[in-house]
């Protein structure tokens, strides 16, 4: 069996993808009447900014794969 290791930039994008999960958790508390204005704005921020780190850090870092790619979308 063939074992998948996370690279730099695929660890990245797993940091992205909690945040994301912590944003939408945040979102639907918001609609039960909780405001988390500053935190959401912040943390989706950083999300973003992952988004555009992560093919850097890939190419930086020469650990581009086919995997990679897909683990991002």
């Amino acid at each position: 069996m063939h074992q998948i290791r996370l690279g730099p930039a695929d660890r990245v994008t797993a940091s992205r993808a909690v945040l994301s999960l912590v944003v939408a958790g945040l979102v639907v508390d918001g609609l039960l009447g909780r405001e988390h204005t500053v935190l959401l704005v912040t943390l989706a921020s950083i999300a973003l900014v992952l988004d555009l780190v992560d093919g850097w850090v890939a190419r930086r870092t020469n650990t581009a794969s086919a995997f990679g790619a897909r683990f991002d979308m």
